[in-house]
């Protein structure tokens, strides 16, 4: 079995594993001493795509083709280290990356707010929140029950106001995480039914 120091973590490792890929390992994991043999065993359960091709190739491909469709680009230029920002330009991205929702029919991550801009809006809440709390030597107990709302109401509306600004792939910079990203948020809809 993989040496573990603790057993609790490898209970998780075992968990999490049959979540991930809808298998039941937890029956064999006695039988498991390596990685590798942890990889084969993964390998040997987890469905393949269409034509017995690995589901992540399967989901490179068919963003490869989405990209191309949308964006009538060359089909060389998208390759698994390309990254997100040389296809799809700053300023055009919000509205390609929902056609490119719609083209690849599979749940794209959301695109980010700068980190900038959620910080300030981090920094104001929190600032507010903090006035409420001092407010209320200086102005008597009725401050925070003002300045709380105040807080979350700041906080829900610049969310709203910054939503066009979100047009980061922070977590996905390569066609190839975001492939990844598409695959594991659409397992279901990719594996052969059967």
């Amino acid at each position: 079995m993989i040496k573990c120091t603790r057993g609790l973590e490898l209970i998780e490792l075992f968990m999490s594993i049959e979540d991930c890929f809808e298998i039941s390992a937890f029956d064999d994991a006695e039988r498991i001493r390596t990685v590798g043999e942890l990889y084969d065993y993964v390998r040997e359960r987890t469905p393949t795509g269409p034509g017995g091709r690995c589901l992540t190739a399967k989901a490179f491909y068919d963003l490869r083709e989405a990209l191309v469709t949308c964006l009538q680009c060359e089909r060389d230029t998208v390759k698994p280290r390309t990254r997100i920002e040389d296809l799809l330009p700053r300023a055009t991205r919000r509205g390609q990356w929902a056609l490119l929702n719609e083209r690849l029919g599979a749940y794209l991550p959301p695109l980010q707010r700068p980190r900038a801009v959620v910080g300030v809006i981090v920094s104001i809440t929190l600032l507010l929140l903090i006035t409420g709390v001092f407010a209320v030597r200086a102005c008597g107990l009725w401050a925070p029950f003002v300045m709380v709302p105040l807080a979350v109401f700041f906080a829900c509306a610049a969310a709203r106001r910054t939503r066009p600004l979100a047009v980061e792939s922070r977590r996905h910079p390569t066609v190839g995480s975001l492939a990844h990203a598409v695959l594991i948020r659409n397992f279901r809809q990719m594996t052969p039914q059967g």
